[in-house]
């Protein structure tokens, strides 16, 4: 998996303030990065400043605890060492760190009684049971599988991103090497399978995004650079088409984001032309028309919020990262154009 990028990009309105916004960001420290830093975001005037930072070993993704006192994040790193943290907002204290027994965990989703790691190496998912938000034991570790028709990438169990569904009673998984959704049974202390949905062979499962009205969910393959979407009804997945984020079919697409009126849809591109494709949602979500394709300085990733669309990239090789902040015209009016608002960087 690529590490020559920053991720994830975690926007958050703040309280006092319909205009500023707080960001976590999350970072791969082997090049001097503190770790995750903590900024304020400007919305009216486009400018932001990094106010402090809370250390960690590559907490290459976040996640907010539903009532958003507490902050997750993934350790990426070899089986040994890799963990998932939490930490308190209220003064960004470690409050639980617990080792996921996956390599490489990537992704983690969180609901009032379970955490859950997407372990992209150890091709698993880590369980973890929550008291008060905070993760106190791993009760399960749950098998990806392999099987697709790239035997260099998909040779090898990897999973990418796992997500509670809208009603909050199914995980739904994302099997990489197998091109499946896994669908799992959530009870208070655990999960339970329930079923997988087939994607087209070779697409290489990755993110996954639900849509506002929680009737559709939507994947990127990152193998065949298509977004593919699916109606979804407890538990169920029924797949509807599938629209080419990548143009250039160059095997690097990664994330996947939905405006939050849902009617634009962002899927990000790599390793060739470096990129957003920009989507307008149609049909009440069953439908996508591609709308434009924004080029990035480097390999990007993408996160939203109701006014703004953020790209964040570092150059290969370098320990510099880079933070893009795009206006995506006021309340997505005309989201199928960005407008570049600033560029920062830090070590």
């Amino acid at each position: 998996m690529k590490r020559s990028l920053l991720l994830p990009l975690l926007l958050l309105f703040s309280a006092c303030n319909q205009q500023t916004l707080t960001l976590y960001i999350g970072t791969y420290t082997g090049k001097g990065s503190a770790g995750i830093y903590i900024c304020k975001f400007d919305g009216k005037r486009g400018n932001w400043e990094i106010t402090d930072s809370i250390a960690a070993v590559n907490p290459s993704y976040l996640a907010l605890s539903p009532d958003k006192e507490l902050l997750y994040a993934v350790n990426e790193t070899g089986e040994a060492n890799a963990a998932l943290q939490c930490f308190s907002l209220k003064d960004g204290a470690e409050v639980s760190r617990l080792l996921t027994r996956g390599a490489d965990p990537c992704h983690v989703s969180a609901n009032s009684s379970l955490a859950v790691t997407s372990n992209y190496s150890g091709g698993s998912l880590s369980v973890f049971t929550l008291q008060d938000g905070i993760p106190r034991e791993l009760v399960q570790l749950l098998p990806g599988s392999a099987g697709g028709p790239d035997s260099l990438r998909q040779g090898t169990p990897h999973v990418h991103c796992a997500l509670f569904s809208p009603e909050g009673k199914h995980l739904l998984a994302s099997d990489f090497s197998s091109d499946k959704i896994l669908i799992y049974k959530v009870y208070p202390d655990s999960l339970s399978y329930c079923s997988a949905c087939r994607l087209p062979e070779g697409s290489g499962v990755r993110h996954l995004c639900f849509h506002p009205n929680e009737k559709y969910l939507y994947c990127i393959g990152e193998l065949d650079g298509q977004v593919c979407v699916l109606s979804y009804s407890d538990g169920q997945l029924n797949l509807l088409g599938s629209f080419e984020a990548d143009p250039l079919h160059s095997r690097g697409s990664a994330d996947i984001r939905v405006s939050p009126d849902g009617k634009w849809l962002y899927a990000s591109n790599r390793l060739e032309s470096d990129g957003i494709t920009i989507f307008r949602i149609l049909e009440d979500g069953a439908r996508l028309e591609p709308a434009a394709y924004e080029k990035t300085a480097h390999t990007p990733g993408i996160s939203a919020s109701a006014r703004t669309a953020a790209t964040f990239s570092a150059p290969a090789g370098t320990a510099t990262g880079l933070i893009s902040m795009n206006c995506a015209a006021a309340c997505h009016t005309r989201a199928e154009s960005l407008r570049l608002l600033s560029v920062s960087r830090f070590a």
